[in-house]
């Protein structure tokens, strides 16, 4: 996670959400609402997204694509401060700033079916399978509120994977050999089918330059 944080900053790649504003989670039951999509993070990192289901409980609670390894990941709720911390092991260790990813066009009754969608999800809790480009957190949020899969934070990082291979292996060139290991595991991950052939073709090569595999 740390060498992710270091390639976000070294290419400015910022991942919070669009159509967000960030909110105090002292006031959060007064800013939040069934159904509202919220996200946690910190600048260069990815941020994790829910959708708040109840705000009556001791805390808030939020339905989340989520697991302790992205293999293991499936849908389950939480509390607010579990989720701002980034799971139950960090809880009291830190907290991430919160956002309310707002929406055009919202009315109560889209707030509601998000909320609704999102309980109902919870019944089958493995049913979608983690990819970190197609079904993610965020991916999550989005398709209960929008009825379908979406991720700008993943858009946001493939596009820069994608449109400068070389430059980003030309910085590893003369580092430590782990570096160019954590760079090949990030281009290992890019879809075949959103790179051109040359591209496709550019990337193996650049790779079999760095004795690694595609």
């Amino acid at each position: 996670m740390k060498f992710i944080t270091t390639f976000l900053r070294n290419n400015d790649v910022d991942l919070r959400p669009s159509n967000s504003e960030p909110i105090d989670i002292e006031s959060a039951r007064t800013r939040l609402y069934p159904g509202a999509h919220v996200a946690a993070g910190t600048p260069y990192e990815h941020f994790h997204h829910g959708i708040v289901i109840d705000l009556t409980g001791i805390d808030i609670t939020i339905v989340h694509y989520w697991g302790a390894k992205k293999s293991e990941a499936r849908v389950q709720a939480t509390t607010l401060p579990i989720f701002a911390a980034g799971g139950i092991k960090k809880l009291g260790t830190r907290s991430r700033q919160l956002y309310i990813v707002n929406y055009e066009d919202d009315t109560p009754e889209k707030q509601q079916q998000t909320c609704e969608l999102a309980k109902e999800l919870l019944k089958t809790p493995d049913v979608f399978k983690y990819n970190i480009f197609t079904q993610n957190c965020e991916g999550f949020a989005y398709f209960c509120r929008m009825g379908q899969w979406k991720s700008e934070q993943a858009t946001a990082l493939l596009n820069c994977l994608k449109n400068k291979p070389k430059q980003l292996f030309k910085t590893t060139k003369h580092g430590k050999k782990s570096n160019v290991n954590n760079y090949a595991c990030l281009f290992k991950i890019i879809p075949n089918d959103v790179l051109s052939p040359t591209d496709r073709d550019e990337l193996i090569q650049l790779c079999e330059q760095y004795s690694l595999s595609v």
